[in-house]
């Protein structure tokens, strides 16, 4: 899988550091508010999930976490501190999420629900408000 730029508003793509990426469905993408050469993504394989970074904007990449148990399905960026970043979890999990303070080095459960998390969002004026969109099961 490759990082692909369009710097015209999407006429035209560039490909950027091929197969830099891990195969697999990308299920989500941010950038470092602070550093948009910084871009994380969220990659779905056949028996993982993993988040990877690239501090080049693509040219490169590397895997911060590799799940084999559960499925990594969300991805937010704290605006005013990048360094933390939200994961969201499926239901496998029994985590609701992983959220790590250190820019992917550690992760602790946030563990407020067991369900599919299918979004994340931290408000952009005020980052102690971070949402989540949850799909309950039955």
């Amino acid at each position: 899988m490759s990082f692909f730029q369009s710097t015209d508003f999407g006429t035209n793509w560039t490909l950027l550091g091929a197969d830099s990426l891990p195969a697999g469905p990308v299920s989500a993408l941010a950038f470092d508010p602070a550093n948009p050469a910084t871009i994380y993504a969220v990659i779905q394989g056949f028996a993982s999930s993993t988040l990877a970074v690239s501090t080049d904007g693509g040219a490169s990449c590397t895997n911060l976490l590799e799940t084999l148990d559960f499925t990594l399905t969300a991805l937010a960026i704290d605006p005013f501190s990048p360094t933390t970043i939200y994961l969201g979890t499926d239901q496998n999990s029994g985590l609701g999420g992983l959220q790590s303070t250190d820019g992917g080095l550690f992760w602790t459960a946030y563990g407020l629900t067991s369900d599919l998390v299918n979004t994340l969002a931290i408000n952009p004026g005020n980052d102690a408000l971070v949402y989540l969109i949850v799909k309950t099961t039955p």
